[in-house]
């Protein structure tokens, strides 16, 4: 029989890995080791209904009885500590020691801390399920709530705030929202959001508050001062690795891996959030976290066959305001753009470098999006593509 598989993570990538495993026939042992008190469950849901809604816990990806039937065990609550690469043992938080033919890192980002603004200010972030009831049983007792960063998740919660009556502010570093995309889709995401009644401050960078009157000023570095009752700060991730230290990989950027998921250290995989592919870097979106999952499934699962390494293109999208962002690609802001698409009906542009399609960007236009995808990395054809968005 094959040797365990041990996978360190408790999301998606974990779950979509071990089910891949046993989709491509192994039989042995399939462990998930999550640090939450929860099945996995999804985060995007976190900065969207979920903010807005009551439940008191997430919903799993799958029972527990579904797991049972497929000879997953799912251990709660712990997290791995070490790992013992030449002993091929895991190490867990509770002094388990796991052994492991194959390990899977699953163990994804953790929220950026925002620098300490003032003690008695809440300043949260949101990435489990236990921060989004935080944040929104916050928003709910504040009238002004300030956002800070204008990625996918500062936008989403801005949104979530508004559409539950809040006054909402979002303060940005750089000079855009989704500056990413480039600028001409980070217009659109600008205007949509000021419709809307999100007040937006580019640009800029809290330097300070005080209290006042029962709630708090916040103060920007451009000396504006904004009352406000709660700070949620979305600036990004932080890789879950510090437990490797001394493993043998040098991942303090990430997990380092190949297109197949394997590590430099033999037996061990990466996906998720926190794998740092190579010549990709790290990807935190939802579909790259089941795409690698199947890659490294099967990779274990089937080692006698041509390894899969990951060709899946890009994909990701965001809620607001009752509009649906979607991107496929990597495009980069200096790519040329090229707006197909811009009226009430919805908008989308393609992006293209050297004539190569690198991504496309669509507001409220899924099913167009869609049908741009075989474009993707593809010599770009103004007559194919504009009879798709046509």
């Amino acid at each position: 029989m094959p040797g365990p598989v041990v996978i360190a993570g408790g999301g998606l990538a974990a779950l979509r890995t071990a089910e891949n495993l046993r989709r491509f026939g192994h039989a042995g042992p399939i462990t998930i080791v999550g640090d939450e008190p929860w099945l996995p469950y999804d985060r995007p849901p976190l900065s969207k209904a979920a903010l807005v809604g009551d439940s008191a816990e997430p919903a799993p990806l799958r029972s527990g009885e579904a797991l049972a039937d497929q000879g997953i065990e799912v251990i709660r609550g712990v997290r791995a500590t070490r790992l013992d690469g030449e002993n091929k043992r895991l190490v867990l938080s509770d002094g388990a020691r796991l052994p492991f033919e194959h390990l899977v890192v699953a163990t994804g980002v953790r929220a950026r801390a925002l620098p300490a603004i003032h003690p008695a200010l809440p300043v949260l972030t949101l990435r489990t399920w236990e921060d989004s009831r935080k944040v929104r049983d916050a928003v709910l007792a504040a009238a002004h709530v300030t956002v800070v960063g204008a990625g996918f998740l500062g936008l989403e919660i801005a949104s979530a705030a508004r559409s539950l009556g809040r006054s909402v502010t979002v303060v940005e570093a750089g000079s855009a929202p989704l500056w990413a995309l480039g600028p001409t889709v980070a217009e659109r995401v600008t205007a949509l959001h000021r419709r809307h009644g999100v007040g937006l401050r580019l640009g800029r960078r809290i330097t300070g508050a005080e209290p006042e009157a029962g709630r708090f000023t916040v103060t920007l570095d451009d000396g504006e001062a904004l009352p406000t009752d709660v700070v949620v700060g979305a600036i990004g991730g932080v890789p879950n690795v510090e437990w490797l230290a001394g493993s043998g990989l040098d991942a303090a950027a990430g997990v380092p891996c190949d297109e197949t998921g394997a590590t430099p250290v033999e037996g061990v995989h990466a996906v998720g959030d926190v794998a740092s592919i190579a010549g990709h870097g790290r990807t935190e979106h939802w579909n790259h976290a089941v795409a690698t999952a199947v890659v490294v499934g099967h990779n274990i699962a089937r080692p006698d066959a041509p390894p899969r390494r990951l060709s899946d293109v890009p994909y990701f999208w965001s809620d607001q305001h009752g509009s649906k962002l979607q991107c496929l690609g990597t495009p980069a802001p200096s790519d040329d753009l090229r707006v197909l698409r811009d009226d009430e009906h919805g908008f989308l542009a393609v992006y293209t470098r050297d004539g190569i399609v690198t991504g496309v960007a669509a507001l409220d236009m899924p099913l167009a999006l869609n049908r741009c995808r075989p474009h993707v990395n593809t010599a770009f054809d103004a007559t194919a593509i504009g009879a798709i968005v046509a």
